[in-house]
C-alpha cells in the first residue's frame, strides 16, 4: 500500500481499511439515501454503495472439467465464511437469494453437475 500522506484521498478495499484504521480515516458516503459509514454491517447490508462490493470467483468450463478445480471451488464454498473472516473480508453468510451469495449458489449448482 502507498504511504499515507496527510490530506491525501484514495479508495482502498474495505479489508485494507479495516487493517489500517489507525492510519487512515474512513468516510461516510451518500448514494442518494443519506450518508452511510464504512462498517461491516453496512457493507453486508449493501448500503455502503458504491464502494462496498462482493468478491467473485469464476471458473471456465475448461477449468471445471478438472477435478482439482471442482475440489478447490467446493473448498472455497464450504469455507467461505472462515476464509472471509481470516482475510478481514465481510462474510456473506445469510443472503442466499441476493448478490454475491446468489452467485455462490449458482456456482455451487454448477460444481455439482
Amino acid at each position: 500500500m502507498s504511504p499515507v500522506r496527510p490530506g491525501g484521498m484514495g479508495f482502498i478495499p474495505f479489508s485494507y481499511y479495516q487493517e489500517t484504521k489507525d492510519q487512515v480515516k474512513g468516510i461516510a458516503i451518500d448514494d442518494g439515501e443519506g450518508c452511510v459509514d464504512p462498517t461491516p454491517e453496512n457493507v453486508l447490508g449493501l448500503t455502503y454503495t458504491p464502494l462496498g462490493r462482493g468478491l467473485f470467483t469464476y471458473f471456465s468450463d475448461v477449468a471445471l472439467a478438472k477435478p482439482e478445480t471442482v475440489a478447490f471451488g467446493q473448498f472455497v464454498l464450504d469455507n467461505a465464511i472462515e476464509i472471509a473472516e481470516l482475510s478481514d473480508y465481510v462474510p456473506d453468510d445469510h443472503r442466499a437469494d441476493r448478490g454475491p451469495a446468489r452467485e455462490a449458489a449458482r456456482a455451487r449448482r454448477q460444481l455439482t453437475r
